[in-house]
């Protein structure tokens, strides 16, 4: 089947002079998902993150949690991740949801919610954390490649470049983690008390 898909990529990618690709050639963030095998006139562009490490902030937050993706996958990601961090009181946990609609669960351990977030907000958020959970969409990454942040991966269910990102940066990246969301009860505490 991907080979079926590689050749009507091919076909349709030909009809234009060229074709860019928002990654490097020599150190993908994507891996083999921004190959160029058999394409032509083939433009790597680089990392196109609208943030960038400008600032060494102090630290704020121990954990940040960045939401996205479509529903309703994001907020079971929300009500499984507010239900599992909920006994970390002790943590200074900042979500950034990423939606205005009302909150699934009032955990206590939340100290800061940010509906919505714009890039000076992002960036700042980021850069003052030490730990961060989110899904492994390809614009998540290539904004978090602009830190040096510990990372847990969630991939969304269902999403196979998400979950190829995720286990390729993994596997690469000695601070980035990966849970799935069925696993989100019984590993991220674990995890949560080994990087913090």
């Amino acid at each position: 089947m991907q080979k079926i898909l590689s050749k009507a990529h091919q076909y349709f990618i030909k009809k234009y002079d060229f074709c860019w690709v928002p990654d490097s050639r020599d150190n993908p963030l994507a891996g083999k998902l921004s190959s160029s095998s058999g394409i032509k006139d083939i433009f790597y562009l680089g990392n196109m993150s609208r943030l960038s490490a400008e600032n060494k902030s102090l630290k704020k937050y121990d954990i940040l949690i960045l939401l996205s993706g479509p529903e309703p996958q994001r907020s079971y990601f929300e009500e499984n991740i507010l239900r599992t961090i909920n006994h970390f009181n002790d943590k200074n946990i900042c979500l950034v949801r990423g939606t205005t609609k009302p909150l699934l669960f009032d955990s206590d351990a939340i100290k800061t919610i940010i509906h919505l977030a714009d890039t000076p907000t992002l960036q700042k958020v980021i850069e003052e954390s030490e730990l961060i959970i989110c899904r492994s969409g390809y614009s998540t990454i290539m904004d978090l490649d602009q830190f040096d942040k510990k990372v847990i991966f969630v991939p969304t269910p269902g999403q196979t470049e998400q979950e190829y990102l995720a286990f390729y940066h993994s596997s690469k990246n000695v601070n980035y983690f990966i849970i799935k969301q069925n696993e989100i009860f019984k590993n991220l505490p674990y995890l949560i008390n080994k990087l913090l």
